[in-house]
């Protein structure tokens, strides 16, 4: 009753929703009804160009006439409700605040700015070498809409004939001439303006990363010939030198070569307050770090500190990227702020450099003095969070207490108690009543343990790794109580492993020891339910078992740059093992086999198993506003031995908010199986093959939408008598895929995305061959509507 109240209720919510599109329409289609005579309004930009070089986009962005937005890729739904707001005679409160956030008035023709946006485009063409190009543009009218059209006839290109380098400083041009193999201005190639600020700034970082501290890229410029008179241009790279001043006549400026700086003394505050001086009651603690390459002098750092070194001096060095007597290295600078804060001690982190007092010793060297600030977060804090939850289609609530204490052992390291309860609202199995279905029938509390600690915790010393791996080892334990209706269960947990960066798109994560042991007793009803079914694989998802994994290991591969708004691609791959060393050991000494053969750990049966997958993802940006994001995800898992099946927590199931959406979590699969003894429990497989691809685009501000279709399924690894249909076919596996497509919303605060999903199913792989076509009798009872934090991929 509940669940149809809830499909009627967002039945009419969809209804609702269409409604609104098609009214949005409607006043956008007649927003032309509205303007005066002799006004237009901009339907369309076109642009036609002769020469496949030149990408549209580009141009496009220096059109100063865009048509209204639209949404779904046709309705311009924002010029709809400003329409909308503008029917009355008077403009009310409400009126002016749909025009004043979510309206947006209608673009009239303005001929002056379709001739800026020409000359913008002329220029535009000069900047990438195509000097002397034509444009001229072309309105179409028709009822009381204008299209523009924008014809460019692009000139021969401007290619570079000759590149070389002024530079009066010997020391300058060493660096430059030996990096010359990465230039970016080659000969033959096009003449580009954005190539060659590009590559100022090449320049510009390379000299900063060769202790040119102050050097700027300014000091850089260009002189391009163009007196040969054959599309063809001399350039010239100038680098000149600086002007101080005269010390003779403080009036003039006069020459000098750049400095190039070394870094002379560091000095460390790690409890600095912005209220106190540098020095003032503070100790000095002379710390020297030793180097990987043993050959090395130890590094010297000076720690500057109030009343006691709180903080182990090694965690901080360790985080340092550059020592005493290397040169300035602006990358090594922006590595240790980025360090230093991934150590989540420090809520400011300040890092100067000033010129070091004149020594007459060092009187031919060029020095600077390094100061860091490192202001402290609390050492101890307490959070409680609630949350609404709504797993596999079940609502309920939660709620965490979580206590941190911030370098517990002077290492920073961070311990973390977490305190977790819920209650949830889940069908019982067999129910035939909605009483069973409130108040909350079902509970879970569990408490979990963590420390991590910022390097790897074993015999070696940490200055044997380099110190951009970042390493982290973390240890945790966790005991959970569930209380649900058809059975109770306790989940104890255990764990030890490293994590750290191979650089800055890859990142490793193993665990030596990942033990899970689950204590389930069911209730005698449902007891009998699994046991009527007689299926092992469901069996054994309802029986105690124990996981001891001693090599799992996860790698991510993620190139994303979030200060720009370009394609990346995100890779997950995972692999594990579990319960051979315990065999192993077993067999050793010959320990007592059960009665079917298998090894059990303090009476519990022990899972052995080997699994993998892989998730890649990929995302297009389209525009400014909208991408496309294609997914693949492929994972396989085997039992053997000691294990009939893969534990529950091991296998792989299909629907949910971040898979098939048209289907609920663990309702999808596996193969083509349609078991109706079985279809109120979870299931589960041991193949998964999932693919997905989103459009996202923006409606208004914070709020955004998506269209997407799924498509996947999961598959046993062997035929199962009791599910038919259900095991993995090379010859038919590609017949079972499930499809589903729907609309989404999401909130997007940036910290925060909430995530509202609706899909109906397609291809259902459970029907007939025939009749697996489902769409033509899909009804809004077949809507699945899906709740999420973030986004699915």
């Amino acid at each position: 009753m509940k669940a149809n109240l809830l499909n009627n209720t967002f039945a009419h919510t969809l209804n609702s929703f269409i409604i609104a599109i098609v009214c949005t329409f409607l006043f956008s289609c007649n927003a032309t009804r509205t303007l005066t005579e002799g006004k237009f309004l901009v339907n369309r930009n076109n642009i036609f160009i002769d020469n496949k070089n030149i990408n549209k986009d580009d141009i496009n962005s220096y059109i100063k006439q865009k048509p209204n937005r639209k949404i779904l890729g046709f309705v311009r739904f924002h010029l709809g409700i400003y329409n909308y707001a503008k029917l009355g005679k008077s403009e009310s409160k409400f009126d002016s605040l749909l025009i004043n956030t979510i309206g947006e008035p209608p673009v009239i023709l303005d001929t002056l700015l379709t001739n800026k946006t020409i000359n913008q485009i002329k220029i535009y063409l000069n900047s990438k070498g195509y000097f002397n190009s034509k444009v001229v543009s072309k309105i179409i009218y028709k009822k009381k809409k204008a299209n523009i059209k924008y014809y460019i006839e692009v000139s021969e290109p401007y290619k570079i004939r000759l590149f070389n380098y002024i530079i009066d400083d010997s020391d300058i041009k060493s660096i430059v001439f030996s990096d010359t193999a990465n230039t970016l201005i080659k000969t033959g190639d096009n003449f580009d303006a954005d190539i060659m600020q590009n590559e100022r700034e090449r320049i510009t970082n390379n000299l900063k990363n060769e202790g040119y501290y102050y050097f700027a890229k300014e000091f850089i410029s260009f002189n391009v010939d163009s007196s040969l008179n054959s599309h063809r241009l001399d350039v010239s790279l100038q680098i000149r030198d600086n002007l101080i001043k005269d010390k003779d006549h403080p009036d003039s400026l006069v020459k000098s070569f750049h400095k190039r700086y070394i870094i002379k003394n560091i000095n460390i505050y790690p409890d600095n307050s912005s209220i106190e001086m540098d020095n003032v009651n503070r100790k000095n603690y002379p710390f020297f770090a030793y180097q990987r390459n043993k050959s090395e002098k130890p590094a010297a750092y000076n720690f500057w500190y109030k009343d006691s070194l709180k903080i182990n001096p090694k965690i901080i060095t360790q985080s340092i990227f550059f020592k005493q007597n290397d040169y300035f290295k602006i990358k090594d600078v922006e590595q240790t702020n980025n360090s230093l804060m991934e150590l989540k001690l420090f809520k400011f982190i300040n890092i100067q450099f000033n010129e070091s007092p004149f020594d007459s010793a060092t009187v031919n060297q060029n020095y600077l003095d390094c100061k860091i600030q490192l202001t402290r977060v609390p050492v101890q804090s307490f959070s409680v969070e609630t949350e609404a939850t709504n797993s596999a289609g079940n609502l309920g609530m939660a709620g965490n207490i979580l206590y941190q204490s911030k370098n517990l052992f002077k290492g920073a390291e961070i311990f973390s108690l977490n305190l977790r309860g819920a209650m949830e609202v889940q069908k019982v199995l067999g129910a035939k009543s909605s009483q069973q279905l409130f108040p909350f029938n079902t509970w879970e509390t569990g408490t979990e343990i963590k420390l991590k600690i910022p390097k790897f915790l074993m015999p070696i010393k940490q200055e044997r790794f380099p110190k951009y791996f970042k390493p982290k080892t973390t240890i945790s334990a966790g005991i959970n109580f569930q209380k649900r209706p058809d059975y109770t269960r306790y989940i104890l947990n255990v764990s030890y492993g490293y994590e750290w960066k191979e650089s800055k798109e890859k990142k490793h994560t193993i665990y030596f020891a990942d033990i899970n042991s689950v204590k389930i007793s069911p209730s005698p009803q449902f007891e009998n339910t699994i046991n009527s079914i007689n299926d092992p694989k469901i069996k054994n998802s309802y029986q105690d078992h124990l996981t001891v994994s001693f090599l799992n290991y996860s790698f991510v591969f993620n190139n994303q740059n979030v200060n720009k708004n370009t394609d990346f691609t995100l890779l997950r791959c995972n692999f594990e093992t579990s319960g051979n060393i315990l065999r192993g050991i077993n067999n050793l000494f010959k320990s007592k086999k059960n009665t079917d053969g298998s090894y059990s750990v303090l009476n519990i049966r022990y899972a052995e198993y080997v699994r993998g997958s892989i998730d890649l993802t990929h995302d297009y940006v389209l525009n400014k506003f909208s991408k496309l994001v294609v997914r693949g995800l492929m994972g396989g898992g085997l039992a053997f031995w000691n294990s009939n099946v893969l534990p529950f927590e091991k296998s792989f199931f299909a629907g949910g908010a971040n898979s098939i959406r048209a289907w609920r979590i663990y309702s999808l699969g596996p193969g083509s199986s349609n078991n109706s003894l079985n279809t109120l429990l979870d299931k589960t497989g041991d193949i998964d093959i999932e693919g997905n691809v989103e459009y996202r685009f923006p409606i208004y501000s914070f709020f955004k939408g998506a269209l997407f279709v799924d498509a996947g399924n999961i598959w046993l690894n062997k035929k199962n008598e009791q599910m038919q249909n259900a095991e993995f076919k090379f010859d038919r596996f590609y017949k079972e895929f499930a499809i589903g497509a729907g609309f989404g919303a999401r909130l997007d605060f940036s910290f925060f995305i909430l995530r509202f999903d609706a899909a109906i199913p397609l291809r259902d792989p459970s029907m007939l061959p025939d009749n697996r076509w489902v769409l033509p009798h899909t009804t809004f009872s077949k809507i699945n509507f899906n709740l999420g934090i973030g986004y699915p991929f």
